[in-house]
């Protein structure tokens, strides 16, 4: 199935099928003024700079052997990369490593604290949601293609006309913009004194 669609919320959960696994849904409309929900996987995902007399492979080795149980879930590495790239001007030896779900970063950047080959941790701070937009470009309020496949039974709960779960997703320049009902501002302010 096809459907031209407007992001307007994301949120993530842990995925039904595999508690230890979170997806990416995307609400929004389609072309046809219907509420669409998009789900998605994604990437969970941060950096490490080993010490410079670090070994980075037996370093990478040994995070993939991390697995613990919590809260009744296994938390365990997804996979590990060395990759070389520019990091403020230089190029710098790094290792990415990949989570099944972001509620772990916490609980693994808890455990490297004890390895001493590692300089530095980067990106553990980003929200999935921010790094699912940046990975994949969806961006809110921007028109999409979307290719995907209708769930019908899966989230029931949700208050909308049309589940997709998505294979594809394409950039639209031209297209109809959605037509919104409501517009809310969310301001952060505090008291002040009037002199």
């Amino acid at each position: 199935m096809k459907i031209i669609f407007t992001p307007l919320d994301y949120d993530y959960i842990d995925n039904k099928q595999d508690k230890n696994k979170s997806i990416i849904r995307i609400f929004g409309k389609d072309e046809k003024g219907r509420r669409v929900c998009i789900i998605d996987d994604f990437e969970c995902y941060f950096y490490l700079f080993p010490k410079k007399n670090a070994n980075s492979k037996k370093l990478c080795e040994k995070i993939s052997k991390i697995a613990i149980s919590h809260a009744g879930r296994n938390i365990k590495i997804k996979k590990t990369e060395i990759l070389r790239k520019n990091f403020l001007g230089k190029e710098k030896e790094m290792i990415k490593i990949f989570l099944y779900n972001p509620k772990d970063i916490a609980l693994i950047k808890d455990i490297l604290k004890e390895y001493h080959e590692i300089e530095d941790k980067k990106e553990m701070d980003i929200n999935p949601i921010t790094r699912y937009i940046i990975d994949k470009k969806i961006e809110p309020l921007k028109c999409y293609q979307i290719e995907g496949e209708e769930i019908k039974d899966y989230y029931k709960n949700l208050k909308v006309d049309l589940i997709l779960k998505v294979k594809k997703a394409a950039s639209l320049e031209n297209c109809n913009k959605i037509k919104l009902k409501a517009l809310a501002f969310d301001i952060e302010s505090s008291d002040f004194d009037i002199a």
